[in-house]
């Protein structure tokens, strides 16, 4: 797992860190075994990458958490292949 963020974070209110926080736990569970994630964090904008094995497809129900708690957060989610994406704003 790799963990890249700037002090962008420290803008998030508790309530949103929570969210994140619960986001990137439904991305890893997503994956029977998830081979890799990131999460990057810059001014304006967090995002998060994980990856599967290949062959192994993300829960559907886990990528129906995802998307309603992005959407709540403003954000996106991206599915390519074994790859799922998302990128939330972050308020300055």
């Amino acid at each position: 797992m790799e963990v890249a963020v700037d002090d962008a974070c420290r803008t998030l209110s508790r309530e949103t860190a929570t969210m994140v926080y619960r986001v990137v736990e439904e991305m890893l569970e997503a994956f029977e075994a998830p081979r890799s994630a990131a999460v990057r964090a810059r001014a304006g904008e967090l995002r998060l990458a994980v990856c599967g094995s290949e062959g192994d497809r993300p829960r559907a129900d886990r990528l129906a958490t995802i998307a309603a708690c992005v959407e709540l957060l403003g954000g996106g989610l991206e599915r390519d292949g074994v790859v799922l994406r998302l990128r939330i704003p972050v308020p300055a």
